[in-house]
């Protein structure tokens, strides 16, 4: 094998190399990036919800509350949405079934 070919073939396993290297990292920076607009925009439903469920007079009607939940739930963001009162007892849990296998 001459000279010529052997830089050739390491400059390209270089290359290769490199490249690998960034695209690891930006997906990396994107993955994280994502979680964060997620949480962040997760936070901002919680709050949301808390400031109009704060707007009740009393969240012992259980029907209103499953109608301010039921927008949220069923966006499909979240996986699981309690409302729990002061004691700690839940007033409206609402929980995502795992989808089945072959659906």
């Amino acid at each position: 094998m001459t000279l010529y070919r052997q830089l050739i073939i390491g400059v390209s396993l270089l290359f290769f190399v490199l490249l690998a290297g960034v695209e690891a990292i930006y997906l990396a920076n994107s993955r994280a990036q994502l979680q964060e607009q997620l949480s962040s925009q997760a936070q901002d439903a919680a709050t949301s919800l808390a400031m109009r469920l704060a707007t009740l007079k009393s969240l012992e009607d259980r029907a209103l509350v499953e109608t301010l939940v039921n927008p949220f739930f069923d966006r499909g963001y979240f996986s699981e949405i309690r409302v729990v009162s002061v004691g700690g007892e839940a007033l409206v849990r609402r929980v995502l079934t795992p989808a089945q296998g072959d659906v």
